[in-house]
Parts: structure tokens; sequence; C-alpha cells
């Protein structure tokens, strides 16, 4: 049985000691417990937990951000914490499943800590939404881009599920207690995430509009305690009473209460109860992960085949079809949808349920947790199955020495054409489109060169220069499609250049030449961009000399049809001066060291 590390700022147990000094164990809530205990049947794991500003920022809340550099310090130190308590138990083969913002550092961490041939796979899940770029610039501390170091990594959705078999007992409790009334169901943590007030309001809206249905609604609204301590959900607390007692004081009466508002937490028991004899659940999450919630709703469901209202914000909105899906920040959208609700015909509910019930069935906690070890498992055997390896000096002079034949360079610099002049009319026609994109992006440059032609933008500000770049792109497409003219992406680099010609044209002219005169028995070609990859096709392809004796090789670890990688430019470097201090010929090493290095 394979053995997983769970690792997460929580356990999935409360612990507390008495005062005789007794430990006492209980099982904790959350939406990891509960999604994760689907899994412990089929897989052996160890978890590792414990139990302002990154939740913030990712909620798209920038207002509550409150930056402090010696927090971050902190950040720092309890993922290495977290990573000393990890590499104590970690075995070779083992998996390690990191869990949300909280140990956003320990992959890298955890990666860094163990050599390269270790074998280990790393899998992170983030529980919350994943903000856009102009959100994760915010951070003062900010790295300048995602490094994947030239590793095989999956990135995807992994929509979370429930273990239903856990919700569907135990659903009589409160039937008598409402008997006679519709119930509106809210269970929601205290965060102003989760858009309690807005919800509210909408009640109060609907219950306005729509007087005949007084008396006999009634909104249960479970919010439950969360961060008491902090200033900011102190006042969130003190908005929710305030809205609940105004609205039961408009709409109330001695012998009945629209809101029942419970700021505690409740147990399994009463959660399924309440599930169950609601006629509707209100999700207003403004901003949200998938929300379980929901899920849980209708797992509880199947007797009454209730309505889900749910947050365009949440993630289970694109998986829970059949739901009447709102703007949160829209009343009016919320009051219509509760009046939809609770007027909706019951073979559209059931309709509704039935596609509903079917999906949280099938996409469960356990085939939640598997998927995700199932890609990790097949990301890490892909990684490990690679062909192509590092190439160091050692190989490649071992190939080298076998040779007896002459040797070239090719480059663009300084190159001399093998082919007749080829016209280019449509520089013209392209260079004021390049000019009119140099004056808008600082930094940004004009390269014609006698083949081809380019707009460099390696010296802009590389966000807004990429930007301009995809801008760039898609007007050249309208312009160039009746032309014979190839547009190449390198490295922060548009090129354009006639059809007819790429770097395999060169390497084609370049070898038949040496065939003609027997003169070539080795061939190394180095490449970084994807302007490269017709040239790796072409010569691992060719059967004039022993493929043995042919060298393609990437400038990082990308995933291109080559046989070898090379770290980065310097180890380039050090394998071309590798090639001339191995030379008979030392006499001008240092002037062709000086050339390469210029190539």
């Amino acid at each position: 049985m394979d053995r997983l590390i769970v690792v997460s700022n929580r356990l999935p147990v409360t612990i507390s000691r008495s005062s005789e000094g007794v430990y006492k164990f209980k099982m904790s809530s959350g939406g990891l417990v509960s999604a994760l205990s689907g899994m412990k049947r089929d897989m052996k794991f160890i978890w590792i937990g414990w139990p302002v500003f990154l939740w913030p920022l990712f909620h798209y809340y920038p207002g509550e951000i409150n930056f402090d550099e010696t927090q971050f310090e902190a950040y720092i130190r309890a993922n290495k914490a977290f990573l000393d308590t990890v590499n104590d138990i970690i075995h070779e083969g083992d998996m390690v499943w990191v869990h949300d913002y909280h140990l956003m550092l320990l992959p890298q961490m955890l990666r860094e800590s163990h050599p390269e041939s270790f074998d280990l796979k790393i899998g992170f899940f983030l529980h919350i939404p994943f903000p856009s770029s102009e959100i994760v610039l915010n951070v003062p501390t900010r790295p300048n881009a995602v490094e994947y170091k030239g590793r095989i990594v999956a990135v995807d959705a992994f929509p979370i599920g429930i273990d239903p078999e856990n919700f569907l007992n135990r659903i009589e409790y409160l039937k008598k207690k409402f008997q006679g009334a519709k119930i509106l169901v809210g269970v929601d943590r205290l965060d102003y995430i989760k858009g309690v007030p807005q919800k509210l309001l909408a009640f109060e809206n609907f219950l306005t509009q729509h007087p005949e249905w007084i008396g006999k609604v009634i909104l249960v609204q479970v919010a439950v305690p969360s961060r008491e301590d902090v200033k900011e959900y102190q006042y969130l607390q003190s908005i929710v009473s305030q809205l609940v007692g105004k609205i039961n004081g408009e709409f109330g009466t001695f012998d009945f209460m629209p809101i029942h508002y419970l700021h505690k937490s409740v147990t399994f028991s009463e959660l399924n109860a309440l599930y169950a004899i609601s006629d509707a659940c209100i999700v207003t999450s403004t901003r949200d992960g998938m929300n379980l919630v929901s899920f849980e709703y209708i797992s509880c469901q199947e007797e009454k085949k209730g309505v889900l209202i749910l947050s365009e914000f949440a993630g289970a909105a694109q998986s829970l079809l059949g739901s009447i899906v709102i703007n949160p920040w829209n009343s009016e959208d919320i009051s219509n949808a509760i009046y939809k609700a609770l007027t909706m015909p019951e073979d559209v509910r059931e309709k509704n349920h039935e596609q509903q019930f079917k999906y949280v069935q099938k996409y469960t906690a356990a085939h939640w947790g598997k998927s995700f070890i199932s890609e990790l498992k097949s990301v890490s055997e892909e990684y490990n199955n690679e062909n192509f390896k590092i190439l160091t000096p050692d190989i490649l002079l071992e190939k080298l020495n076998k040779s007896t034949k002459r040797s070239g360079n090719k480059s663009t610099q300084g190159w001399l054409a093998l082919i007749d002049e080829v016209e280019s009319p449509w520089r013209d026609t392209i260079r004021p489109l390049l000019q009119y994109y140099t004056k808008r992006t600082p930094g940004s440059f004009i390269e014609e060169k006698e083949i081809n032609m380019s707009w460099n933008y390696r010296n802009a500000d590389p966000i807004f220069g990429s930007w301009q770049a995809s801008e760039l792109l898609h007007d050249l497409e309208n312009i160039i499609s009746y032309m014979a003219v190839t547009v190449v992406i390198g490295n922060k680099v548009v090129e354009l250049r006639p059809s007819i010609i790429d770097k395999s044209t060169a390497a084609r002219a370049i070898l038949t030449d040496f065939k003609a005169q027997d003169e070539y028995d080795f061939v190394m070609y180095i490449g970084d961009g994807k302007e490269d990859e017709v040239v790796f096709s072409y010569l691992n392809e060719i059967t004039d000399i022993d493929q043995d004796s042919v060298i393609t090789a990437v400038v990082g670890k990308k995933q291109f049809n080559v046989k070898y990688y090379i770290e980065n430019v310097e180890k380039v470097n050090e394998l071309l001066k590798s090639i001339i201090d191995n030379s008979s010929n030392k006499i001008n090493s240092e002037k062709i060291m000086k050339k390469l290095k210029y190539l």
C-alpha cells in the first residue's frame, strides 16, 4: 500500500488537556478533514499539522491586507519547521501532499533539501481561489516567476468532494419544529468572504417585496465563529447581529421570527437534520473555494429535493448544474432567486436534484484524493522515464574523441548565406506595425538581418512586454495570412522570416556540404527555443552517421525532442571550454573561446 504524507496547517483532531493533565481527542471539522476521511480506507497516510496576509489577498480583499516583514519571516520559519518534521520521517519513494496557502514555500524547500536522484513525489493543493497576476503583484516579497526547474509539472483543477454516506443518516430531527413553514438554510463560517450580511439584506428585500411570505418562510443561519480575537471579525459579528435584530424586529411577532440565528458550531447530527428539513440552501460567498456546504446539502435532500441558491464565486457553481446561480453583490438578484426557489415546481426540483446528486455521488472525497494522487504518480513516472539526461563534459568528450574530422559552427551573427538572395517585400508592410509597438513599449527595439526581421522586448518591462507581444501576434495574424512569412516566438522576441527558411535549412545545407567532402562524423546542436525544435527533429533522424555521435541538447530542462539537456548558459560555456581544452591545437584556444562566447 502506498504511503502518503499529508502536510497541512491543521490536524484532523482537536486536542485538549484537562486540569488533571489528561489529553482528549476529538475529530476536527473543516473541508480538508471531511474530504480526506473518504481516503482513509484506501491509503496509508501520515498527517503532519499544526493547528493575515495571504488569506485576504487570495480572496480579493486587498483592503484587509496588512503586510509585516517580521510576519513574513515567521512564515518562512514556520515552513522550515514543517520541513524539518517531514524530513525526519520521509523515505525514498514517499508521496508528500502539501495543503493550502499556509505552506506554499514548503514544496520548494522540500525539493531543494534532497538530491536530484532522491525519489520523492511532491503535490500541492490550494483550497482557496488562485488570484490573477494583478493581485499577486501586491505581495512585496513575491518571486519574479514560478520556477519549475525543468521538472514535469501538472497544473489542474481537482474539484473537492465529500463522503456522502456520512450525511445520509439522522434526518428527522427538526421536522416538527418548523412544521408548516418553508425553511431556507445558510451554513457559513463567520468570515467576510462568506457574504452573510449580503444574504441577510437580500432576505430583508425579499420580505419587503413579497409580504405574503411573512410568517411562512424562515431563514436558519448558522454562523460558525471564526477568529474571534481579530478586530475585523468582531466588527463583522456586530454587523450581522444588528441586521438579524433589525429584520426580526421589523417582520417578526411574538409567535414568529423570520431569522433563526445560531452563532456557534453545530453538531454533526444537528447539521444533517437542518439540511434535511430545509427547502432551499443559500450560499452567498463573495469569494470561495469549492464550498462543501453545497455538497452536504445535496446529499441530505434525497427526500425533499430542495433548491440550491449558489454564488457564482463558489467553485461548486461550475459543478452543480441545476442550481440557481446568483451574484452575491446584487441584493435584487438574490431576492428573486429566493422567490424562484420557493415557487419552483416539484418536477423541476426533482430533475435538478437528480443531476446534482449524481455528481456528488461520483465526485466524492475519495475520488478527489485518488485522482490527485494518480496524477502525482503519473507526473513522477513521466519525469523518471524521460530518455534525455544532462550533458556533462565527460559524456561530450567521450563522443567527441571518437571523431577524426574537422569541426565547424553555425550562427546568424556573421553567417554567410548558403542560398540565393530571398526577396522580402513583406518587410515594408510589417515594419510600420513593429515601429508602432516599439513606440508603445519602452525598451523594445527592431532588429533587421539579411533574412529575418524581429521585434525584441528583452529590455522592456517583462509583464508589459509580454502583453504587447501577445497583441502584436494577434495583429500579425491578420497581416501575414496572405504572405509566405513565418512568425517564430523566441525568448522575449517575435521573429519573422520567409516560410522557406528555418534553422533546419542551415543545418541541412551545412551537413550536405560536409557529406560531399566526407568530412564529418560528429554533430552537436545546442538550442534553447521553440525555433530549434525543427533542427532537433532533423538531427535525431539523420542516418548519414551513427546516431550515437549526434548530440542534441536544450538549455534548461524543457520538453523538446532532444537527447540531452544543459542546465544553463554558464554550463554551455563550460562544455565549449572543455572542447577547446581537449583540442590538440591549443594555440588559438583563447581566441576561439572568445568567439564562441560571442556567438
